[in-house]
């Protein structure tokens, strides 16, 4: 366009449908949320990992960034192996119907994450 010069920029933007929410939301940045708030340190985003593991001196705190048979299983075993679990899920109810057992604990995401990081960080 003749006339504008350098230096202007045109964006359009729009708004995700909240069930797109969490595929848009950088898990590393949850996760790194969840480790401060639990430990008040960081342990490392595992891309490779379906089930992201901070083991605390009480608990182990676990992210599911996805919920498929592979994770189930891998939830099986990881209560067979500790005494108290906190599981951070988008899904919690849907893990719920899986398991019954008053060691385990299905937490949403928290909301001021969501509301942190679901606009891509933005402020």
């Amino acid at each position: 366009m003749a006339g504008l010069g350098k230096g202007f920029a045109y964006l359009r933007s729009h708004r995700h449908p909240a069930e797109t929410l969490f595929n848009s939301i950088p898990h590393e940045a949850i996760w790194t949320a969840l480790c401060l708030i639990h430990a008040e340190t960081v342990s490392p985003y595992n891309a490779d990992s379906l089930v992201q593991k901070l083991g605390l001196e009480t608990a182990t705190v676990l992210y599911l960034p996805k919920i498929n048979e592979i994770v189930l299983e891998a939830l099986t075993t990881a209560l067979a192996n500790t005494s108290t679990l906190l599981i951070y899920s988008w899904q919690p109810g849907l893990l719920r119907q899986h398991f019954e057992d008053e060691r385990v604990s299905f937490l949403p995401i928290p909301q001021f994450l969501v509301d942190r990081f679901g606009n891509g960080g933005q402020r």
